[in-house]
């Protein structure tokens, strides 16, 4: 046998981890994306029960009530992006590292197997394992460098998420500063 019952076991349970990683992972977002919906529902919910309750005093002004609610529309819709991105950019870095860590337990595996081969085959074929085990750490190198590169392209597509949604809800902050029933009145 290559791998010891240690060795084995070992890698059983760092592999198991890492699921477990994943699933934490994954259901801490399907979390943070319910409780997103939940309320963005409820506000939904709140704004129409206070524009039925306009409705029902006679207090609706069709120009000034439509383009209020594009504008808060667009605001809770940035925030919602944002927000939405936000937890779409944490579950992917935290999938990119398990892989990673995967990866790392599989390369564990065939290292200890190459050791425990090397052990017992002739110094003839020291050459060609030495030239697999650098391979594999190169390529565990180059594999732990992209990671790294995916998690910052995450970062900054969640910064620019943010700008974006920042820009807007800036830009409906200075539009419903204007007061919109005496804009009406002046194009009168």
């Amino acid at each position: 046998m290559l791998l010891s019952p240690h060795q084995i076991a070992q890698t059983r349970e760092h592999s198991l981890n890492n699921l477990l990683g994943v699933s934490s992972a994954c259901l801490d977002a399907s979390q943070r994306m319910s409780e997103l919906l939940a309320v963005g529902s409820r506000a939904n919910l709140n704004r129409s029960s206070r524009h039925i309750e306009v409705l029902s005093n006679g207090e609706f002004d069709l120009l000034a009530d439509s383009i209020r609610l594009m504008w808060n529309d667009k605001t809770e819709s940035s925030q919602f992006i944002e927000q939405f991105f936000e937890i779409l950019g944490n579950t992917h870095k935290a999938l990119i590292e398990a892989a990673e860590a995967q990866v790392r337990v599989f390369d564990e595996i065939v290292l200890a197997s190459i050791s425990r081969v090397s052990n017992f085959s002739p110094r003839e074929t020291e050459i060609a394992f030495d030239a697999m085990r650098s391979s594999l750490e190169g390529a565990e190198r180059t594999l732990h460098g992209m990671s790294n590169v995916a998690i910052q392209t995450v970062e900054l597509a969640e910064q620019e998420i943010h700008q974006l949604s920042d820009s807007l809800a800036d830009k409906s902050k200075i539009t419903n500063k204007t007061p919109i029933k005496s804009l009406k009145k002046a194009e009168e």
